[in-house]
């Protein structure tokens, strides 16, 4: 809850016994919190898996905040985990074009 009232929360859901925010306070909060991310040097996007006789071998990756991605590198791996959430279409799309197998697992774990 620190966390939250550093990037901009109201400082009574420290004490609130069922804090709420909303989302007109938790979208410049969010803002706030992903400055602050960049600003530490994430922001970094995945366009592509290296792909070498059917292995993964890497990635390619660009500056999130820029829109072309023709500065982008390559960066070899002896591996590559994927940690995305169950939106990320353009993942599952990239790992469709290399003909990857995508199995749904049997279950979902909530942070609630």
């Amino acid at each position: 809850m620190k966390t939250l009232v550093h990037f901009g929360a109201p400082e009574n859901i420290l004490v609130d016994g069922k804090p709420h925010l909303g989302t007109d306070r938790l979208i410049p909060l969010l803002r706030n919190f992903r400055q602050h991310l960049e600003s530490l040097g994430f922001g970094t996007k995945v366009n592509d898996l290296v792909v070498e006789d059917a292995t993964v071998v890497g990635v390619e990756v660009s500056d999130s905040r820029e829109k072309s991605e023709r500065n982008s590198q390559k960066l070899r791996y002896d591996a590559v985990v994927l940690a995305v959430g169950h939106s990320a279409r353009d993942v599952y799309q990239m790992l469709l074009s290399h003909n990857m197998d995508l199995v749904p697992k049997d279950f979902a774990v909530s942070s609630l």
